[in-house]
């Protein structure tokens, strides 16, 4: 009995591991000989876009018979594509492993407006923990971006379980290595597992804890990546409007270029610089002229960081629009000594202020369609004419504004007012309302490199 058992026994083990092997073989069959699928983004005026699709094989590819006929991107138009050797977009192919999708830009993501942030929200300034993060803990947290991305939340895609855009791809042509081999085309879809987000990685992201208030606030910070203490550096703070105000890192940078634009390695290449963006909860500044107790918070959070950091105290800008440009004029009120220029975007502030900042180097810029907020700056920048500021204005077409502003840079007086052109700013086909012409204005503005370039030459006395 025991031996027929041992027998029966050996014929079941014999055919279970024939099963199991016709199965391996079926799924090594069945499986996609795509390793890896990595999306590549980077902000754009209208938010963050998908600019490249990195897709790796086990085996090199040979450059020379890639075509774009090769591969789908799901709602994507391919413009080019290319092998590397490494997981990154290039001028010029080679054979490697990575196949390289680049993508088209050229549409415009909707504007995303939910309910807006309300003033002095009770949910406005999480406490901090009894035991208060020590300052070195902060410094080391500033550390920590790029690589591992700065942003986990936006470093994998919604199905990888992370809020990062997804982007679907598959091989739909034949493909074929460098030793000759053939890579047959795919009927199923793959998808991205991580995000590359250029530039926006390179923002460290921690928490700040106010020793002063024993309140928490987020933010995010771009340090120089060439960045010697010997030296010392401009910072360039942006604040967001109010319709991104939530308990996230990343939603003012989200926004579009007026957070990330300083930045870019272009922009670093001229004007090397800190770049800070604080994420606030709610509304921070109203159009009634009331502000909350973030403007003291974020202030003594630039005072940390400047212990941290050899920051230039005689070159530190403010910029922000609608909601932001509002609170940088209230901070300017608040703090008159402490900016060395503002480049406010359709935002205007309370005239009664204007004396506290007939000195000031500011740079307002609206559309004209914007009727609310260009009649409020019409009022407030006369106000500043009244008290001895020097004012000089002019009107500019949204849909080349490059050279006007060059002109309107060059003009004298440290108060700049200009108008974008009605008609000239909402694109076709979308109402002209006062509403989307506020809207699309900083769409605009921050691409303007006349006026970034401004900001840089100013410097506090």
């Amino acid at each position: 009995m025991k031996r027929e058992y041992s027998r029966m026994l050996g014929v079941v083990l014999s055919l279970l591991f024939v099963l199991l092997g016709s199965a391996t073989a079926l799924a090594q069959e069945g499986t996609s000989p795509i390793k890896n699928v990595t999306a590549i983004n980077r902000i754009f005026s209208d938010g963050l876009k998908t600019e490249a699709v990195v897709v790796e094989y086990n085996a090199p590819i040979k450059q020379s018979e890639l075509k774009k006929s090769d591969f789908e991107v799901r709602d994507k138009t391919i413009t080019k594509i290319y092998a590397n050797d490494t997981p990154e977009e290039a001028s010029v192919g080679k054979n490697g492993r990575y196949v390289i999708l680049q993508l088209s830009t050229d549409y415009e993501l909707p504007v995303q407006i939910g309910e807006p942030a309300h003033t002095g929200s009770s949910a406005q300034h999480p406490s901090s923990p009894q035991n208060n993060m020590p300052q070195q803990t902060m410094a080391e947290m500033l550390k920590v971006r790029g690589n591992p991305p700065a942003h986990p939340a936006i470093s994998l895609s919604s199905k990888a379980g992370g809020n990062g855009l997804l982007v679907y791809v598959r091989q739909a042509g034949t493909l074929t290595t460098i030793e000759g081999n053939q890579i047959e085309p795919q009927s199923d879809w793959s998808y991205n597992q991580k995000d590359v987000n250029l530039v926006l990685d390179g923002f460290s992201k921690p928490d700040f804890h106010d020793p002063k208030t024993g309140k928490m606030m987020k933010f995010s910070l771009f340090v120089p990546y060439h960045y010697d203490p010997a030296k010392s550096y401009p910072l360039v703070l942006f604040i967001q409007d109010e319709y991104s105000c939530r308990p996230r890192h990343d939603e003012p940078l989200l926004q579009g270029l007026g957070g990330v634009v300083w930045a870019e390695p272009s922009e670093q290449a001229k004007h090397e610089c800190f770049v800070l963006v604080p994420a606030y909860f709610n509304a921070i500044a109203d159009s009634s002229f009331k502000t909350t107790q973030d403007l003291d918070i974020t202030m003594d959070l630039l005072d940390t960081l400047q212990t941290l950091y050899n920051i230039d105290a005689k070159r530190l800008y403010l910029t922000g629009q609608s909601m932001g440009a509002m609170a940088a004029l209230a901070m300017n009120e608040k703090y008159p000594n402490r900016f060395a220029a503002s480049l406010l975007i359709a935002g205007s502030w309370n005239p009664q202020s204007a004396f506290v900042m007939k000195q000031k180097n500011l740079w307002f810029v609206a559309s004209e369609g914007d009727t609310v907020t260009t009649q409020r700056l019409r009022t407030f920048v006369s106000a500043l004419e009244k008290s001895g500021a020097k004012v000089t204005r002019s009107l500019c077409d949204g849909r080349a504004p490059q050279k006007e502003f060059q002109k309107a840079a060059a003009a004298s007086g440290n108060i700049k007012f200009t108008l974008f052109k009605s008609g000239t700013v909402v694109p076709s086909g979308k109402p002209d309302t006062s509403f989307n012409n506020r809207l699309y204005s900083w769409r605009i503005a921050y691409e303007i490199e006349p006026l970034r370039d401004w900001l840089f030459r100013q410097s506090k006395q």
